[in-house]
């Protein structure tokens, strides 16, 4: 399944649903499914950011 990532800030970024499961996890997000819809608020951005960055697998 592909999943939409969006922004009014930046394009949207599609991804396969076990790949974005991988990128929800570096960002601190440790779903078994994805969830329908609203990820991340505008005010957890930051973190999730710098748990990306810093992730290590």
């Amino acid at each position: 399944m592909l999943i939409t990532f969006r922004s009014n800030a930046s394009a949207d970024v599609v991804m396969l649903d076990k790949h974005a499961l991988s990128v929800l996890k570096a960002a601190g997000r440790d779903y078994e499914t994805l969830p329908e819809n609203g990820v991340f608020t505008v005010e957890q951005l930051d973190e999730a950011i710098d748990n990306i960055v810093s992730y290590r697998g």
